[in-house]
């Protein structure tokens, strides 16, 4: 090196000096003299470490000029690689921090490659700065490949969990090399694992493990023995979401509900932002802290020197949370709510805000805070002034005639499972659409090729972009319904939909992030949509397609009032209590009957049988769709009751059964619990001798099966007809039965496949369920023996229960087949053998006593002369 200058060793003993002096700038100044003059053969360390220190000094560029000296001075020199992608990150310049990673990435399979310390530290920031930016198909790609250098790397592999999971890559958890699923699951993050389990256990040992490889706090006691006597309550909240956020959005609802009994405290870390809500907040407390710039130890002791009665933290295990504070117990009681929806396995919190609803009793078992009940939903309930300009569904691409189903939830709530039975309410209300946030590129594509693998066309999924507040809020008022997620139900989003006035349908299941819809729509006496199955699910999201139809879609609004968190805190140095509910003695309930007559006439009106209401068909608007149109008008302008059968007869029911209101409701009560239909069929050695109804119409009525069958096709049923094999018990004439309201929603909705496929002009299908057939001397359009026969199409499968009334009871066709009624029983008989057990040998009998019987019977003849008279016509 040159004469004069001292050596590296030498130089960093002044930097050191200077340092301790505060003489930054003179440092920096004292580097680059040294690095312009010096010759040395490992200038580039001092390079490094100029680097570092111009970025404290604020010099950005300078910065970044001395790590690229760096690096060209030694291409190998990891460290300089990762600080200047760091760099270009805080700036903002995300590409280059990609590239410059990229570059230390690429230099794996050069002959002196990186360690595997820096490989993987570079791909995992990539992974990150990826992640961030919504680019999750690069960021999986970046862990995976961190992951197969180093699997034992438990953070990363909660990143990866947690990519999987927003980008919609299902199944979540596949295959890697060196990992186990046990791993995967162990290291899921907790706010992921509340939308991949419905197990309360699980989600609280998912929670333990991460507090216990996370945090290493020395818990202390700060606030022991401490006794306040104050005037008022203090109360303190910690967060950093008192800004417009989810949380924030509720928080103005929470500080309402305090009353004048508590001095309200915010510890506030929140990003600042000049808005209406944050101004609001501010002046809805007490007092407002901000402890962004604190330790926890200071925040802990600033709190302890408020002397704060309960500590509140509303962010639990979410992000952003400090639980370095509350493990210092700067209060004597302290409490976790709102941010993290289940249990966060912290040691240091008391209780959890909740409500019975969503935390009952025989739930907090799994949770290691003790509930603290509220009266209602535990959800604050929010008015917002509608200050948004009005949206059109034009502008958004959203058809006017169609039924929207709002789902706005993060993407990472959307499981298969749910996203599968959003499929198949698409394929059930063919008027139907899918509206879905736009989150990113990549989730979107991938939601588009799962509904495609479903057999549902892309164009039944809308994608809207993300908006603000006001605007999102504005946007739900198009929405028809919104379809919650499960097992992570919507929180505040569902607040907002409540306010948009509409109707919200919720899964709820055994944890309390799960129950979080039943809390908000038991407030509401709206728990009918609150639904226990993905089955009931789909069948109330159907029910309310069908009202919206009849202009009678149910609505339930806030109730405008604070949560009354003030009541719950005064209970809290009292002795925990809990709700024992009263076993009534058991009694059989007998089930509801409602029986109604259609009536055509006046005269009709004046000859109702005792028992029975009146179905009005006196303008008879649809002649041509018989008793369809006043049992669908019904169905669709009335709320049924869950267990309540229902039936719509013709003025000849209980002449041609001898059946009245008395006899089928004790029937009810015998069957009605264990089944879901409950059939009184008369012509029941038609029935018994042919196959099914379908065969049974074709005989009578050629061409019905062909038609059926092109009619299954385009509701989207595989159902073969011609192969059914049906029996006494599952097979009801017309519409002589009574059902729960589930069957008739089933029933309906096949009934507006029906009558949808009629009315569409011009098709084939169209044209031949409207083509006339000979019944009885009548001639009756093709579409109403179809229809006559849905019940049967929804009992051959397995979803419903029916029982008949017994065959002896009830007559038999005027037909030949009459005379043969013990054959017909044995005929019965038979198929339900091979219902039953599936063996082939009760079918193969049944085969040769029904083509024995039919051949004896004459009835080839008679259907001769009746294609004779069709022929004719």
């Amino acid at each position: 090196m040159s004469q004069g200058f001292m050596t590296q060793l030498d130089l960093m003993g002044h930097i050191q000096h200077l340092e301790s002096l505060g003489e930054l700038r003179a440092a920096a100044n004292l580097y680059a003299l040294w690095i312009n003059h010096a010759k040395a053969n490992d200038k580039h360390f001092a390079l490094f470490n100029y680097g570092g220190m111009l970025q404290n000094l604020q010099r950005p560029q300078e910065a970044l000029e001395a790590y690229a000296a760096c690096i060209a001075m030694k291409e190998d020199f990891p460290q300089a690689y990762i600080n200047r992608g760091l760099l270009f990150e805080k700036l903002r310049q995300d590409a280059q921090a990609l590239q410059t990673w990229l570059s230390l990435v690429s230099r794996r399979y050069m002959e002196k490659p990186p360690s595997d310390e820096f490989l993987t530290m570079a791909l995992n920031h990539m992974g990150r700065l990826q992640e961030k930016l919504r680019n999750y198909a690069q960021a999986e790609q970046a862990l995976e490949e961190s992951l197969s250098i180093n699997p034992a790397q438990p953070g990363v592999i909660q990143h990866w969990v947690h990519i999987r999971q927003k980008a919609c890559q299902w199944p979540i958890y596949k295959s890697l090399p060196g990992i186990s699923l046990a791993e995967m699951k162990r290291y899921t993050s907790p706010l992921a694992m509340l939308a991949l389990t419905e197990d309360p256990a699980e989600q609280l040992l998912n929670s333990q493990s991460f507090v216990a490889r996370t945090y290493s706090f020395r818990e202390e006691h700060l606030s022991k023995g401490r006794v306040y006597q104050h005037p008022r309550l203090r109360v303190g909240y910690v967060s950093g979401d008192f800004r417009e956020h989810a949380v924030g959005f509720l928080l103005p609802s929470l500080m309402d509900g305090h009353g004048k009994a508590y001095e309200l405290f915010a510890y506030d870390y929140s990003p600042e932002e000049r808005t209406p809500l944050r101004e609001h907040l501010k002046a809805q407390v007490d007092h407002f802290r901000s402890i962004k710039e604190l330790s926890d130890r200071q925040a802990a002791e600033l709190m302890l020197a408020d002397e704060i009665d309960i500590l509140i933290d509303l962010h639990g295990l979410s992000s952003g949370a400090r639980p370095g504070i509350f493990a210092l117990h700067p209060a004597p009681r302290q409490g976790t709510y709102l941010g993290f929806m289940g249990p966060t396995g912290m040691p240091w919190f008391d209780f959890v805000i909740a409500d019975r609803n969503v935390l009952p009793d025989e739930l907090a078992v799994y949770f290691t805070e003790k509930p603290l009940h509220v009266e209602g939903s535990f959800l604050p309930m929010v008015s917002y002034a509608d200050s948004a300009p009005v949206v059109t569904r034009a502008q958004l691409g959203l058809p006017e005639g169609a039924f929207v189903m709002g789902a706005f939830g993060n993407t990472y709530k959307i499981t298969p499972e749910m996203f599968a039975t959003w499929m198949r309410l698409l394929q059930r209300i063919p008027d139907a659409l899918l509206w879905l946030v736009d989150d990113n590129e990549a989730t979107t594509q991938s939601l588009k090729a799962q509904a495609l693998a479903r057999g549902v066309a892309s164009d039944r999924l809308v994608f809207s972009s993300r908006t603000a507040h006001p605007e999102f809020c504005a946007r739900l008022k198009l929405a028809d319904v919104y379809l919650d997620t499960y097992p992570y139900n919507c929180g505040s989003t569902s607040n907002d939909v409540i306010h948009a006035g509409v109707p919200l349908v919720t899964l709820y299941g055994k944890t309390l992030v799960s129950r979080m819809g039943l809390s908000l729509l038991s407030a509401l006496n709206s728990v009918s949509n609150a639904t226990r199955t993905y089955s009931e699910y789909e069948d109330k999201v159907l029910e309310l397609s069908i009202k919206k139809k009849a202009g009678k879609l149910p609505v339930a609004f806030p109730r405008g009032e604070p949560l009354r968190i003030g009541q719950a805190l005064a209970t809290l140095d009292q002795p925990v209590t809990h709700v024992v509910k009263a076993h009534a003695p058991s009694v059989t309930k007998r089930p509801g009957v409602k029986l109604f007559q259609i009536c055509y006439t006046e005269e009709m009106l004046h000859s109702i049988p005792a028992g029975f209401g009146v179905l009005d068909n006196l303008s008879n608007e649809r002649p041509d769709w018989r008793e369809f149109w006043p049992m669908r008008n019904y169905l669709m302008n009335h709320a049924l009751e869950d267990d309540v059968f229902y039936g719509f007869f013709s003025p000849l029911f209980s002449y041609k059964t001898a059946l009245d209101f008395e006899k089928i409701s004790e029937f009810a009560l015998q069957h009605g619990a264990e089944n879901d239909v409950l059939i009184f069929s008369p012509l029941w050695d038609l029935n018994s001798l042919f196959l099914n109804s379908f065969e049974q119409g074709e005989f009578f009525h050629p061409g019905l099966l062909s038609c059926a069958q092109q009619f299954m096709h385009a509701a989207g049923q595989d159902m073969r007809l011609s192969e059914l094999v049906m029996h006494g018990d599952n097979t009801a004439f017309c519409n002589y039965f009574i059902a729960k309201k589930k069957f008739w929603l089933h029933w309906l909705e096949l009934g507006e496949k029906l009558f949808q496929c009629a009315e569409t002009q011009g098709t084939g299908l169209a044209h031949a369920l409207n083509q006339n057939m000979l019944s009885s001397h009548d001639l009756i359009p093709q579409k109403i023996v179809i229809q006559e026969r849905l019940v049967n199409i929804l009992l051959a499968g397995s979803e419903f229960k029916s029982k008949s009334w017994s065959m002896f009871g009830l007559p038999c066709s005027v037909t030949p087949l009459s005379q043969y009624k013990s054959l017909a029983v044995t005929a019965n008989a038979l198929k339900l053998a091979f219902a039953k057990t599936g063996d082939a040998l009760y079918l193969n009998e049944y085969h040769q006593l029904r083509d024995k019987v039919l051949k004896d019977s004459g009835i080839f003849e008679l259907a001769q002369a009746r294609d004779e008279v069709l022929s004719s016509k």
